[in-house]
């Protein structure tokens, strides 16, 4: 089998602007990294499918994570990070995947001085890792600020800095665990490397095509982000909604932990977003004039405050939509369920093509995180 020869390096232009900034591929905008990877010699080129890095400030924080498709031998992307305005040092952590999206490669550079418009040069040597490790952005969160170029990612007990203290997370980097229950009826659930935000994997729920009167599930539940009392709660997601699209489809729903089960969401209605409560037994529904994207990664962020009356509004891409569903978010037993995915369901007399839409770097809180 082929080996990387010693010699043989993949010289990669990482882009850095403050946090109100932006900046395109290949243009040097404000602090630049100029990072060459190295590769062990004992990591097979024909074995490596992508290449994934993650930049941290000094004080731990993560930043964007870009994938570089297709093999390094093969093409050579610019690596875009947009870190805080006030950022002069970070280190990058590299890991290099194979066709499952197991890591088979990291390594990470030194801590790197920046100054101002200033690019530097600086390189990571990527070695073999044996134990084969899925990668995810827990997984490569520890802090970098205290680690050397070969600082060892493979610690069990690391720190998951995009995570906010007391919020519940999941990038469904090891799969669907105990914390989530699963119901499907016509429809598949799983974790795959066909679409992912960040890491190697995403939630895939899959819905199958449905003749008349039928119906199809595929949905997630947990009761974990309600273990802790919230006066009002965020949850932010992203989601890749495969063309066509249904006429309808919860993305998220939060619903009462005892009778009547009362329950409050986001859903896709006849290609746009809508929200909905009947927590007070009125179904509130409130259409809007936003359209879902399809076949792409977009942000949404769905926000209830919970009183009498409570108020629901929704984000999408970390711009407010300006819609705003009022009413009763209190009454009853309380909210004690969240799910991602729904069902589909067809009349007597419509039908509903098969459907598929990927979860990924979900964040439950009392908080805004807004969107990368």
């Amino acid at each position: 089998m082929k080996r990387w020869p010693a010699a043989l390096v993949l010289v990669l232009t990482l882009v850095l602007t403050g946090a109100s900034g932006c900046s395109s591929p290949g243009l040097h905008l404000g602090l630049g990294v100029a990072l060459t990877l190295r590769f062990d010699g004992a990591v097979a080129p024909a074995d490596i499918a992508r290449v994934v890095a993650f930049a941290y400030h000094t004080t731990g924080e993560a930043f964007d994570s870009t994938v570089m498709l297709g093999r390094p031998a093969e093409r050579v992307e610019h690596l875009v990070y947009r870190p805080l305005a006030t950022t002069r040092s970070l280190s990058i952590a590299v890991s290099a995947l194979d066709g499952t999206g197991t890591s088979i490669a990291r390594g990470t550079t030194a801590t790197l001085a920046l100054g101002s418009g200033q690019t530097i040069d600086a390189e990571a040597l990527l070695t073999a890792v044996a134990s084969g490790q899925d990668l995810g952005q827990e997984d490569m969160g520890q802090d970098l600020a205290t680690s050397d170029a070969a600082g060892d990612l493979s610690t069990p007990d690391l720190a998951q800095p995009l995570c906010p203290s007391g919020a519940f997370c999941d990038g469904f980097e090891a799969g669907l665990g105990p914390t989530w229950g699963r119901d499907t009826t016509a429809g598949t659930i799983g974790t795959d490397a066909v679409h992912v935000h960040l890491g190697a994997y995403a939630l895939h729920l899959h819905y199958d095509a449905l003749p008349a009167s039928s119906t199809s599930k595929a949905q997630i539940t947990t009761s974990e982000p309600f273990a802790t009392a919230r006066p009002d709660f965020w949850v932010r997601a992203y989601v890749w909604a495969a063309s066509p699209l249904p006429d309808a489809l919860n993305y998220f729903t939060a619903y009462q932990s005892a009778a009547p089960y009362g329950t409050m969401g986001l859903q896709l209605y006849l290609g746009t977003f809508a929200l909905y409560n009947n927590v007070n037994s009125a179904n509130k529904f409130v259409a809007t004039v936003v359209p879902v994207p399809q076949d792409k990664w977009f942000c949404i962020e769905w926000h209830v405050t919970i009183g009498n009356p409570g108020t629901i509004t929704m984000a999408l891409d970390g711009v407010d939509t300006g819609v705003s569903q009022g009413g009763d978010t209190l009454s009853g037993p309380g909210l004690g369920y969240f799910l991602l995915g729904n069902s589909m369901s067809t009349t007597a007399t419509t039908t509903q093509p098969a459907h598929d839409v990927w979860f990924d770097d979900l964040v439950f809180s009392s908080a805004r995180v807004g969107c990368e």
